[in-house]
């Protein structure tokens, strides 16, 4: 959420942190689908909530507002993906916690 607010696209709340946190995930031995979730869920939806965001523009040009607030509080996916994310890691709903096969196989060998 925080380079959605200091960036205007898209792109941008999924590029850098994601290649920012890629080298943690993998230090601390967490799996990289758990930082795709989190990147999506907290990146992409929370956009069009910054005025000077590029989906907010766009969302009020097509919607026809005069201005990018008008439509917040009618976009409920941006607030609930980030709250059901966190939700979901506090509660451990939806992750998996153990290694796949090939995982297993390689510490197997060692």
């Amino acid at each position: 959420m925080v380079t959605n607010a200091f960036s205007a696209q898209q792109y941008m709340s999924i590029v850098v942190p994601g290649m920012s946190l890629r080298s943690l995930y993998e230090e601390y031995g967490l799996d990289e689908t758990d930082l795709s979730r989190a990147v999506e869920a907290a990146g992409t939806p929370t956009g069009p909530l910054f005025p000077w965001h590029a989906g907010a523009v766009y969302m009020a040009g097509v919607l026809q507002f005069s201005t990018s607030w008008e439509f917040v509080p009618f976009y409920f996916f941006g607030f609930l993906s980030p709250l059901v994310l966190f939700a979901m890691a506090l509660s451990g709903h939806g992750y998996d916690q153990t290694r796949d096969s090939a995982d297993a196989a390689v510490v197997a060998d060692d």
